[in-house]
């Protein structure tokens, strides 16, 4: 018996480099989000009862072993978005800030290790309070029941969180509030919160460095290290510039849309007119999309990322968005450039101050010996060796000697095998699967040759 054919994209794979898998992810839970959307189109043009039950069962089970799988680790939206792609898509980046803040509490668990030996006095950013949240910490965004608690005290406190948040950025009410161009509050809420989680890992990154910064000036003190040590100078910081450039580019595409916006609003402009001031404002966001995915990024941290392009870092490829995932808003596609523009900005400094306890650490081993002789003698020579085996510690995190990889894959197993359980839930008795690039695409030459009947194929 010949079958009707369903299209989905290839099942996709996890690509672990370096240690690090977090350019893959993005794609990986948003094709499988797609994969209900994608059958639900199909499913549309079958006429057949039978067959038609079958792929709504398997469209039901799928959606709900991502909700139960993606639901053991990431926390669920605000509001339920209908588009599933989407919802996933700001799972993912949520996770993938996660990822950020498992490496940052390794690293502050180190650190505040040597902020014992040197006595230095700074307060346990995980301890600190969520400014405009009662009873709520910092270090609650490391559970699962921690965020859900922030989550649902942002919902109480909705007035203050967004005058909280805003006064972070005051872009981030750009989004889904109509100052582009779609008016979506349960998009809007997610950017609240993406940008919330942003600023509390900012916070750890701000400890990271005034730890490592005292560090330095305790080692200068050293008798043979210290002027190894003054000679590095001090951490710095890499991202002031690249900030400048973006913000420059965002306004500015941002205030050439708005002006083409008002003249669309105000009803002054024929059709004609008004299809071409269309264009014009389309131009404008792809000419911003693509300027920023084209920034390089130079070394070493092109190669401590893996990714020499912005768009490779953020895993953002255009062609990709709307043929398989149906990306249309290019707003959406903006707000999660500026989101992952703000992580990745947040990254570099982390790796820059990584980078110069690595400069440490070489300081270290050339006076080693040296060091160990005087340390029965000198009391702060003792303290400074002791130093010396957490600094190994942070050097092995930055240079990947904690594969992330291999953690993530033993303490979260399901969420890596969920290509496997959601492909094996596609229906087969009425239908043939072909998995292709981009999966089901309207209007395909493939498509168009096979003709979706009205009836049970026969034998």
């Amino acid at each position: 018996m010949s079958k009707f054919v369903l299209y989905l994209p290839e099942p996709p794979q996890i690509e672990c480099k370096n240690g690090d898998m977090t350019k893959t992810l993005q794609n990986y839970f948003k094709t499988l989000g797609s994969v209900p959307s994608q059958l639900r189109v199909q499913a549309a043009m079958l006429n057949d009862n039978d067959c038609t039950k079958e792929l709504e069962n398997s469209i039901a089970e799928i959606e709900k072993v991502i909700n139960e799988i993606t639901g053991i680790l990431m926390t669920d939206v605000f509001t339920k978005i209908r588009c599933g792609v989407d919802e996933m898509e700001y799972k993912v980046r949520e996770f993938l800030k996660d990822i950020d803040v498992y490496l940052q509490k390794l690293l502050l668990e180190i650190l505040f290790k040597i902020v014992e030996i040197i006595s230095f006095a700074i307060p346990n950013p995980l301890n600190l309070p969520i400014p405009f949240l009662p009873d709520c910490k910092l270090g609650d965004v490391f559970t699962k029941e921690g965020k859900a608690k922030i989550k649902a005290a942002m919902a109480e406190y909705a007035k203050e969180a967004q005058k909280f948040i805003k006064g972070i950025d005051e872009t981030v009410t750009d989004f889904f509030t109509g100052e582009w161009n779609i008016v979506a509050p349960d998009y809007s809420a997610e950017e609240l919160w993406q940008k919330l989680v942003d600023w509390i890992n900012e916070q750890f990154d701000i400890s990271i460095t005034k730890i490592v910064t005292a560090m330095t000036d305790f080692l200068k003190k050293v008798p043979v290290l210290g002027s190894l040590i003054s000679k590095l100078g001090s951490i710095t910081d890499p991202t002031t510039t690249l900030r400048e450039f973006f913000d420059k580019l965002y306004k500015k595409a941002k205030e050439e849309y708005q002006e083409i916006r008002k003249k669309l609003l105000s009803g002054e402009y024929a059709d004609e007119v008004r299809a071409e001031l269309e264009k014009q404002a389309s131009k404008i966001m792809n000419a911003f999309i693509d300027a920023i995915l084209a920034i390089p990024i130079p070394p070493p941290f092109s190669s401590l990322l893996g990714a020499n392009t912005v768009g490779e870092m953020l895993d953002i490829n255009m062609e990709e968005e709307i043929k398989k995932f149906k990306t249309f808003m290019k707003e959406k596609v903006i707000a999660r450039i500026k989101d992952g523009w703000n992580r990745l900005m947040n990254k570099l400094k982390r790796l820059s101050a990584l980078s110069f306890v690595e400069l440490i650490m070489k300081a270290f081993e050339k006076v080693l010996k040296t060091l160990k002789e005087l340390a029965s003698t000198i009391p702060i020579v003792k303290q400074a060796l002791k130093i010396f085996d957490f600094v190994i510690q942070l050097v092995d995190i930055f240079r990947g000697k904690v594969d992330v990889c291999t953690v993530m894959n033993i303490i979260l197993k399901p969420i890596f095998s969920l290509a496997d359980v959601v492909y094996g839930l596609l229906p087969k008795a009425c239908f043939e699967l072909k998995f292709t690039k981009y999966g089901y695409l309207p209007g395909d030459e493939q498509l168009e040759e096979v003709v979706i009947t009205a009836t049970r194929p026969s034998a």
